[in-house]
């Protein structure tokens, strides 16, 4: 059986600090890219979010001028033209 050879305490150090670096630099550019990704995923969230809200708000602002136009009618009228009442939506 062959004998290993063994390496002496400080090269060991330094072969492992320098791998150690190398792996920290490739870990640290993936963290910077998933950062990035991350971002820009929660921008696009944002964009739905915005657009999810100002249909919300138009359909408030309708139901609210529908009910304005139903109230807004005299009274005595009586009839309801529905012409009229969805014309209003």
């Amino acid at each position: 059986m062959a004998q290993m050879k063994l390496l002496s305490q400080p090269y060991m150090e330094f072969l492992w600090s320098e791998g150690m670096r190398r792996f920290r630099f490739r870990l640290e550019r993936f963290l910077q890219l998933r950062r990035y990704d991350e971002r820009e995923w929660e921008l696009k969230l944002a964009e739905a979010t915005g657009k999810c809200l100002r249909i919300q708000q138009g359909i408030t602002d309708r139901q609210r001028d529908m009910v304005r136009t139903v109230r807004g009618r005299p009274a005595d009228l009586g009839v309801v033209d529905m012409h009229l009442y969805h014309a209003s939506e």
